[in-house]
């Protein structure tokens, strides 16, 4: 029973996980970088003016001009000064045979800006850190990300300070094995630096990490990690990504293909499969089918699988999850998933999961 409560407890606190402010559904649309609405060049954060305006015009049902803006508006957009932030909660009903219950969580509040200055951008944000979240830092505030990124030519970027590393489809979600069982987890940014090279119809991202010397007592790992993405037109994509960390156990080698692919109009396939090479060998895949039905309405199912040891059938977990997400308007997402999921390392039977998701990014 002790070993069940602290599965509990993983778990929630994997689903306490932030959702970092990335859609690879805007692909289905045409935009296959990150850059066209980020400021980081692998996604995530900060909303550059022209990624707010397709909030509106692309990712929401509805909207009104100037909604997009930061607080709908009212603040004046700036070239020079980016403010953004992001308030998101979930509330969780959870039951096994071993455990029936219901949760509310306040996941993130934090507040995000940067200083553009030349070729130069200085961001840094400040927030809410849960106390039941993996990698806990010890402080209820702190710093989920702060960088200086350098844009030294069209196409090339350097960018040094504490952030994720770019691997495969960059997903916001960490309860995805893809995510947590490869160890990169909410709070799992670390120190870095970074090179992107911005073509056409191609990038590459490669960036090194010294790890988290400010809390060691995370012995969050020393990295080096490669992603390159190759585009065919505008709605497909190839990506090759390779990782390799250094631990204070043993070190690790993950890398594995990706693939986004837009079928039919709003219909998309996100695909990938990974293999890890640490003290024992494993794989994992995924399969994401995203259907558009309405605009802003996005209906999604995906399945999963993770083997950590391929030599014992005790490490295979599988998911499945349903689920509705919805951008009514700018600023507003909501998202209600179902997830069925099984595990053979423990005999509790399946677990279900309803988890609804409110999200308001400033």
């Amino acid at each position: 029973m002790t070993k069940l409560w602290y599965a509990l407890v993983a778990f929630l606190s994997l689903l306490c996980a932030s959702r970092l402010s990335a859609y690879p559904q805007m692909t289905a649309h045409g935009y296959s970088s990150c850059l066209a609405c980020h400021v980081a060049p692998s996604g995530g954060g900060l909303l550059s003016a022209y990624g707010r305006s397709l909030s509106r015009e692309v990712l929401s049902t509805w909207g009104a001009e100037n909604e997009e803006g930061v607080l709908h508006g009212v603040v004046p957009a700036s070239e020079v000064l980016l403010l953004g932030g992001d308030v998101r909660a979930l509330q969780l009903f959870m039951r096994s045979p071993y455990v029936d219950l219901g949760r509310f969580i306040w996941m993130q509040a934090d507040l995000e800006a940067g200083v553009r200055l030349g070729e130069f951008t200085v961001v840094g944000s400040i927030g809410y850190q849960n106390p039941t979240s993996a990698n806990y830092s010890g402080s209820s505030f702190f710093s989920r990300k702060h960088y200086v990124l350098w844009n030294f030519s069209e196409t090339n970027f350097l960018r040094a300070g504490k952030f994720d590393g770019a691997y495969g489809i960059r997903w916001p979600d960490h309860f995805m094995f893809a995510r947590r069982d490869l160890s990169w987890d909410e709070g799992s940014e670390s120190y870095r630096l970074e090179w992107a090279k911005l073509e056409e119809t191609w990038q590459l991202i490669a960036s090194v990490s010294i790890g988290r010397p400010d809390a060691p007592q995370l012995q969050i790992e020393k990295a080096a990690t490669v992603r390159l993405a190759k585009y065919f037109g505008e709605n497909h994509q190839i990506i090759l990504s390779a990782h390799y960390g250094l631990r204070s156990t043993t070190n690790r080698f993950v890398f594995g293909p990706s693939a986004v692919f837009t079928l039919l109009e709003g219909l998309s396939v996100f695909a990938q499969v990974d293999f890890q090479q640490a003290a024992k060998f494993g794989f994992l895949e995924y399969l994401r089918i995203n259907y558009e039905v309405l605009k802003g309405i996005h209906l999604y199912g995906m399945q999963e699988l993770s083997v950590l040891d391929a030599s014992s059938a005790s490490t295979t977990k599988q998911a499945y999850t349903l689920g509705v997400q919805w951008f009514p308007r700018p600023h507003f997402e909501f998202l209600v998933g179902l997830r069925k999921s099984t595990s053979g390392s423990v005999a509790t039977g399946a677990t279900d999961s309803l988890m609804l998701l409110m999200h308001y990014y400033l």
